[in-house]
């Protein structure tokens, strides 16, 4: 994150100032994605890697989905209720429930009454069926 706020401070306040030439807003944002990604990997290459004790106490609570973990954690054995396909359910009504509620709220301050409520049904609708599906992927 530091370094995105750092790029983002260069590129309003600083690139002029040195005597570039104006840089277009989408050139900008294109610029910023990557020089974060080039850091955040660079750092993650360099730094060493989560101690086994916690990447197992994130596999013990999540149980995540997938054959890579294999080689960092004790795996458990799959329960047969392991669905790809309901986990990206899951993570579809997560999505719907987390921007109704944000454009909800917004449509709600600022008075527009009608889509905001249509927002607030989107969420009830969306967290019912998420709660419906998450025991197909193991939670109960």
């Amino acid at each position: 994150m530091v370094i995105s706020f750092m790029v983002a401070v260069y590129f309003q306040f600083i690139h002029e100032g040195l005597g570039f030439s104006p840089v277009h807003p989408s050139l900008m944002l294109v610029f910023g994605v990557a020089i974060t990604t080039v850091v955040w990997l660079t750092v993650t290459m360099l730094t060493p890697p989560d101690r086994v004790e916690t990447l197992q106490s994130f596999y013990d609570k999540i149980h995540p989905i997938g054959l890579g973990w294999r080689k960092a954690v004790n795996v458990i054995p799959s329960t047969g209720r392991d669905s790809v396909t309901a986990a990206l359910l899951c993570w579809f009504f997560g999505l719907v429930m987390i921007y109704g509620a944000l454009f909800g709220t917004g449509y709600f301050i600022y008075g527009s009454i009608g889509i905001g409520l249509i927002c607030a049904a989107l969420v009830i609708v969306a967290g019912f069926a998420l709660f419906n599906t998450l025991p197909k992927v193991g939670f109960e």
